[in-house]
């Protein structure tokens, strides 16, 4: 594999403000820990989460901007958020 190809499955413009550029052995790790794309464009499944829960987030802001004025959006998210809590929790999933 060329280095080149590394770089192009790698998510090293992804970073925040201040991070360092990635090194080759950083970019050895990732691909060897399978948290890059895989070939044919397939991401790794966390990758997948991750954008379809942010696609979630935007839409419960959309939803609070919509409601802000007419609803206690306080009390309506506390409670939302206490319900989910409970169903992942039923679910087998830790929230720390």
């Amino acid at each position: 594999m060329k280095l080149k190809d590394l770089l192009k499955e790698s998510n090293i413009w992804d970073r925040k403000y201040g991070d360092p550029l990635p090194t080759l052995e950083d970019t050895i790790e990732d691909h060897q820990s399978k948290k890059l794309k895989e070939a044919g464009g397939w991401e790794a499944p966390e990758r997948k989460v991750y954008n379809a829960l942010e696609k979630l987030s935007d839409k419960v802001y959309r939803i609070i901007g919509t409601y802000a004025h007419k609803a206690d959006i306080d009390t309506a998210l506390h409670t939302w958020m206490i319900g989910l809590h409970a169903g992942l929790k039923k679910r087998g999933y830790k929230i720390k």
